[in-house]
């Protein structure tokens, strides 16, 4: 995970892959599609409740947040 860069586009799921799953991104793409989409719902699913929109540091992150609430309110 030191290899993460915050706003970079710098293997984000690889990088979260590496960390939490055996052999790591390598590992499931040789398995193939559709499983690194699999896991990437997965793991949105169990994380995203974990997540407070409004502690999250990324510059790209609150331009998105703050535009969807522009939108609803």
């Amino acid at each position: 995970m030191s290899r993460y860069i915050q706003d970079s586009a710098c293997d984000t799921w690889e990088l979260l892959a590496d960390a939490i799953y055996p052999g790591g991104a390598a590992a499931i793409k040789r398995k193939g599609w559709p499983l690194p989409g699999q896991f990437k719902h997965e793991w949105a699913e169990r994380i995203g409740p974990f997540l407070d929109p409004d502690r999250n540091l990324s510059p790209s992150f609150g331009k998105l947040r703050d535009g969807l609430r522009r939108l609803i309110t």
